[in-house]
């Protein structure tokens, strides 16, 4: 799914619907150390999803710890996103020199509760998402949840700053399959220079998909 969304020759994607334990190297093992069964099995589906997808550019066996801030530390000269939920686990992968960020995440596909639309989305958004129609507003808004998730993946590990939900503004193109993500705090840092960002998006028989990716100038 991740790799038609992004359709680019230079990112990598790996995906699975059977996420599975599978033996991690000890450099990535004690970032779960002690956690609990599906956070272990989950983490290990992620990193495998990544070493494919490295494999795919020529990366072959890499190890891929956790930074301290908990993101992953990829191979000089790669960025990437890891992202799973129950019954999918996705990576995608690009090297540095004409990719800067790269943001992906799947959710599954149920709708949110209205206290949680009204805290992620503004009332403009949630205006947007009445007016789209074929889907209500609560499974739009969980398109919209998930396209926050792609950005602030994208956006933190090289911007190295937090944000909030409500800090960033998603109109949605349902024709096109498509989104655009304008930054609404100016006091936050721009990604790359870029305040408004676009992405791609799917809907699965279970699974809601969204994918950012942003290119060197």
């Amino acid at each position: 799914m991740f790799a038609d969304l992004f359709d680019h020759p230079d990112v990598a994607v790996a995906e699975t619907d059977d996420p599975r334990e599978t033996p991690l190297p000890p450099e990535e093992a004690a970032a779960v150390e002690g956690a609990a069964e599906k956070r272990r099995r989950e983490f290990a589906a992620g990193r495998s999803c990544a070493r494919l997808a490295l494999g795919e550019l020529g990366l072959s066996d890499a190890i891929i710890p956790r930074n301290p801030d908990r993101t992953p530390a990829w191979p000089d000269g790669m960025v990437g996103s890891i992202s799973h939920t129950s019954g999918h686990c996705a990576a995608a992968v690009a090297r540095d020199r004409r990719i800067v960020a790269v943001g992906i995440d799947v959710e599954g596909r149920t709708p949110l509760k209205d206290g949680i639309v009204r805290r992620i989305c503004s009332e403009d958004e949630r205006a947007h998402l009445a007016a789209l129609g074929d889907h209500p507003v609560e499974v739009w808004a969980k398109l919209v949840f998930s396209a926050k998730e792609s950005f602030f993946k994208a956006y933190f590990p090289r911007e190295h700053v937090g944000l909030g939900f409500r800090e960033a503004e998603v109109e949605i193109d349902p024709a096109g399959e498509g989104f655009r993500l304008c930054m609404c705090n100016e006091d936050k840092p721009a990604l790359a220079g870029r305040r408004e960002v676009t992405g791609r998006f799917a809907f699965g028989p279970a699974h809601v998909f969204t994918a950012i990716l942003v290119e060197a100038r």
